[in-house]
């Protein structure tokens, strides 16, 4: 009887252990929410031949200056830059605007070039009356044809022309060599965009 009594008590003690062991798992926390990753920086990319006013975001986007061929030209050579449907060799950057304000961009078509007396290629002609409002260069035989805005906006006109290189006595820099052939040119004459800006 008392044996009995033993083994009654202890089937009374497992079963507590027993109940527990069956209880389910408690959820698992909830993992926190994962950072949010910050956005890439927006690159600035030239979308039109000229743009509507000189930016840092526009100057920055050409990357570092190349080469400095008069004290107030700055040379950039842009990476995978197209303009009017051919890349751009160089631009030169002229600061003769107030107070040292560029007023004008040059940006040197890679490859073309007009023989002295003969006018411009006539699809680069028209690729600038598309994207240039007013201007009816198409048929020009001119060396320079462009189109004039208002001189109070920041971007005043176009043209496509020679360009005016101007080298100084202290024209320095690792990609002078660059300007230095399309100054040196005889028969021919390198072809530019040039973009004008009232510089204020």
């Amino acid at each position: 009887m008392r044996f009995s009594l033993i083994l009654t008590a202890g089937a009374s003690l497992l079963l507590p252990f027993a109940a527990t062991a069956q209880d389910p798992a408690p959820p698992p926390a909830p993992a926190a929410d994962a950072a949010t990753p910050p956005e890439a920086p927006k690159v600035f990319k030239q979308d039109k031949p000229c743009m509507d006013k000189v930016t840092d975001e526009l100057i920055t986007s050409f990357g570092e200056v190349t080469a400095w061929p008069d004290d107030d030209i700055e040379m950039y050579t842009p990476a995978g830059l197209d303009i009017l449907g051919h890349p751009v060799a160089y631009v030169l950057a002229k600061h003769r605007g107030e107070n040292g304000k560029i007023d004008e961009l040059d940006y040197r078509l890679q490859g073309m070039q007009r023989k002295v007396g003969q006018p411009h290629d006539a699809e680069l002609l028209k690729a600038f009356d598309k994207e240039f409002q007013k201007a009816d260069c198409a048929k020009s035989k001119e060396s320079t044809c462009g189109v004039i805005y208002r001189p109070d906006q920041p971007f005043t006109g176009a043209e496509i022309g020679s360009g005016e290189i101007d080298m100084g006595s202290k024209a320095r820099g690792p990609k002078l060599d660059l300007v230095q052939a399309d100054y040196d040119m005889l028969d021919s004459d390198p072809v530019f965009l040039a973009c004008f800006y009232r510089g204020k």
